[in-house]
């Protein structure tokens, strides 16, 4: 079974965090302009990825354990998604 086959399930939190983040950039666009974000054991990425895709500017860290990563960025390069780097 493949990593990303193991590691689709995206959780309430991360949902709700992500749902938040939209929502506050709504408000406020200028709310991660420039800023750094850090996700600490990131999972599906959601949070991070969301946060990248409304601002371009800011600097989004998305990480996980290595033994997470390594196989999800193996199979991302795979299905050739060259957008994703590490």
């Amino acid at each position: 079974m493949s990593a990303l086959a193991t590691i689709t399930k995206v959780e309430a939190p991360q949902q709700v965090l992500s749902r938040y983040i939209a929502l506050r950039h709504r408000l406020a666009p200028d709310f991660l302009r420039g800023r750094t974000v850090l996700e600490l054991g990131s999972g599906t990425g959601l949070v991070g990825i969301v946060a990248a895709m409304l601002e371009p500017s800011a600097d989004v860290w998305i990480t996980d354990q290595q033994c997470v990563v390594t196989p999800l960025l193996d199979e991302v390069m795979l299905i050739g998604q060259d957008s994703f780097w590490a």
